[in-house]
């Protein structure tokens, strides 16, 4: 979990003296732990626990410091203002999600649970913070997730909860698949001025790479790297952005760091039989662009500047997804070649990539798609086509991104929970995702490439992620 948020968080909602304050400077607040009191803590959250197995909604109750308790599921800025209201009153008044939530055990014939992951108990004096990620199961498949946070206080020798607040992020999933299939995707923004939406990815796993048979007779750049396919785990939290970068995000990041603009930038020639070096630049690629386009001519580089930005102006740490995060973001719990029809006639409908506009532009290349129009010869503005199943858009075609990972030739050894292979080839890093010129065969989640890190080309764009 991480710790600068929960504070973040507690700092806004809990009225806890010293630790508050601590929270609200950025600090990592000290605390006279009891290894008694952290016990019996724990052993309320089981409680807690076992009361939504049994639907025991009296026993629930009981373990509150009093009946209206502070309840509440924090989802957006007015209920963060709302826990706001309630906490400044923090003396029982007020609306509670409490009775709901009883009323809910007391009627439900579902078979209930709650899952608790990552729990993190602090504890000083009759005080205590608890914070968890947690799945709410119904009938063997998760309800929703979210992340969780209990004031608790110990009265009379027995610790009671305070208050219970929670960020939902609605997931439904059949546990004995194990395959995610969010039905709406919780988003945040960290700044109001120039930081990008992001969604909430819910934790799963899924096999990465491609199957037998799916990279055909494809030349050697995209065919033999996604091999051998593996099961990945995904346990951590995090978020991906909505969008790719787009050119007016990248100017903002231009601007206030006084970035110069780069001397080059390859692009694909006017035949579309290759590519060809030019003095272009990501504001003036070679083609036109409106300010939602994608950024382009950005390599790895100038990504890592970019995210270093980001984090310095939100104060949370930014990043490249991995490889790995990219593609279970980008199958979205499908394990087809691409997360949307593959016929050629209704690929237009879902996404930016050679077909007959680019092909009118580009006369010379012969892996376009002539079975449709997507109204782009060059790059779209992203969200201009459907979003995948995680809610996330342009994750195949319109430009390639980049990833945290270097360049192995292909996954023997590679990682299995979803993080960085940060061994390999460093001056290479992988893109994944296709681009607006290219062949359907490699437009996959699965296909993959190895590229310079330094290199700009007008193919060439990235997305953010952040560990939650």
């Amino acid at each position: 979990m991480n710790k600068k948020k929960a504070g973040a968080v507690f700092a806004v909602l809990l009225t806890c003296g010293l630790i508050a304050q601590a929270f609200a400077q950025g600090q990592e607040p000290k605390f006279n732990s009891n290894a008694d009191d952290m016990t019996k803590i724990g052993n309320l959250l089981e409680e807690f626990r076992q009361d939504i197995i049994r639907k025991d909604g009296n026993a629930l109750k009981k373990l509150m410091l009093h009946p209206n308790v502070l309840f509440h599921s924090i989802d957006n800025q007015e209920s963060v203002d709302n826990a706001r209201k309630l906490n400044a009153q923090f003396d029982g008044i007020g609306p509670s999600a409490l009775d709901g939530f009883v009323t809910l055990l007391a009627t439900s014939k579902d078979k209930l649970e709650e899952r608790f992951q990552d729990v993190e108990i602090r504890q000083d004096g009759d005080l205590g913070l608890v914070t968890f990620n947690y799945e709410f199961v119904i009938n063997d498949k998760i309800h929703h997730s979210g992340l969780e946070h209990w004031q608790v206080r110990k009265i009379d020798g027995q610790w009671k909860i305070l208050s219970v607040t929670w960020t939902k992020h609605t997931v439904t999933t059949d546990l004995r698949r194990g395959n995610p299939q969010p039905s709406e995707a919780a988003t945040f923004r960290d700044c109001s001025n120039g930081c990008p939406e992001m969604v909430v990815v819910p934790q799963g796993k899924f096999t990465m790479g491609a199957p037998p048979g799916e990279e055909g007779n494809l030349p050697a750049p995209y065919s033999g790297h996604s091999v051998p396919q593996h099961l990945v785990t995904i346990r951590h939290r995090f978020a991906i952005a909505k969008f790719d970068v787009t050119r007016d995000e990248y100017a903002q990041f231009a601007a206030e760091t006084h970035r110069p603009d780069p001397d080059s930038c390859t692009t694909v020639n006017a035949s579309g039989t290759g590519f060809i070096a030019t003095n272009g630049n990501w504001h003036s690629p070679g083609f036109p662009q409106t300010g939602r386009d994608p950024v382009v001519c950005a390599g790895w580089d100038d990504a890592q500047a970019y995210v270093s930005w980001l984090s310095a102006k939100t104060g949370h740490v930014y990043r490249l997804p991995t490889e790995a995060e990219w593609e279970y973001a980008a199958r979205a719990g499908t394990t087809t070649a691409r997360y949307f029809s593959d016929n050629p006639a209704e690929i237009c409908r879902h996404t930016n990539v050679g077909d007959l506009d680019y092909g009118e532009q580009h006369p010379g290349d012969s892996g376009v798609n002539l079975a449709c129009r997507d109204g782009y010869a060059f790059t779209s503005p992203v969200g201009s086509f459907p979003p995948n199943q995680f809610g996330l858009y342009d994750m195949l075609g319109d430009v390639m991104n980049w990833t945290e990972d270097c360049w192995n030739a292909n996954y023997s050894g590679a990682p299995i929970d979803g993080a960085a292979w940060l061994t390999g080839d460093s001056s290479r890093r992988v893109v994944h995702g296709g681009s607006w010129d290219m062949d359907l065969r490699a437009v996959r989640s699965a296909m993959r490439r190895g590229l310079p890190t330094s290199l700009r080309n007008t193919t060439l764009g990235f997305r953010v992620a952040r560990t939650l």
